[in-house]
């Protein structure tokens, strides 16, 4: 449901944004690949170093927990790169049309 809605929000508000969270792959293993081709396009990395990581464990199974943000950093543009797009390294503010 929540990738058709997705979908359904990219094609309404082309210019909103819309993540590609966690929480859809810690449900299925290639579920922010699925969101990104859903129509999500924004990552949000854990970039919470060592001991304070395990405190955004907001939910029971979330993915990362034990990862460094190097490798999540890592992990996250090998895929966005891998589906053929590119990560971005500004801060991706959408442009206002007047």
């Amino acid at each position: 449901m929540a990738i058709k809605v997705m979908a359904i929000v990219r094609l309404l508000l082309p210019d909103s944004n819309i993540p590609a969270t966690t929480a859809m792959e810690t449900l299925n293993s290639n579920g922010r690949i699925i969101a990104l081709k859903s129509g999500a396009n924004v990552v949000m990395p854990n970039v919470t170093e060592g001991d304070y990581r395990k405190l955004y464990e907001l939910y029971p199974g979330k993915i990362c927990v034990n990862d460094t943000p190097a490798h999540c950093r890592s992990c996250i543009t090998g895929k966005v790169t891998g589906i053929g797009r590119k990560v971005a390294q500004d801060y991706g503010f959408r442009k206002i049309q007047r």
